[in-house]
């Protein structure tokens, strides 16, 4: 499980890649991505009130870019619980599993 600090106000991207259990890159040609973002670790926890969201932007390579938009909508003191699944056909794999703290934002003066 991955973690991240974010703080509230900003955005957060990253760029993940999907890997076999060899550590070979899989090739997502033909899978669907989707993400969530929940205020509890379990499927049944509350959804969080911004998205958690996903795309693959090279099938080939296996990479997916995830990304928090409007982090000005999550609690400060908080930790939120992301998933990132895979899925083709009857198959579904999890490609990232974070957990992310929300601080205050930083005002600069």
């Amino acid at each position: 499980m991955q973690h991240f600090t974010v703080q509230r106000g900003d955005s957060w991207v990253a760029t993940i890649r999907a890997t076999n259990a060899d550590t070979s890159v899989l090739d997502l040609t033909g899978w669907t991505v989707v993400a969530g973002l929940r205020e509890g670790p379990t499927k049944d926890a509350t959804i969080a009130p911004t998205p958690l969201t996903a795309t693959i932007t090279d099938a080939a390579n296996g990479l997916i870019r995830v990304s928090l938009p409007r982090l000005h909508r999550l609690k400060v003191g908080f930790r939120y619980h992301g998933e990132v699944d895979i899925r083709r056909d009857n198959e579904s794999l999890t490609a990232m599993k974070a957990t992310f703290d929300v601080q205050p934002s930083v005002v600069s003066t």
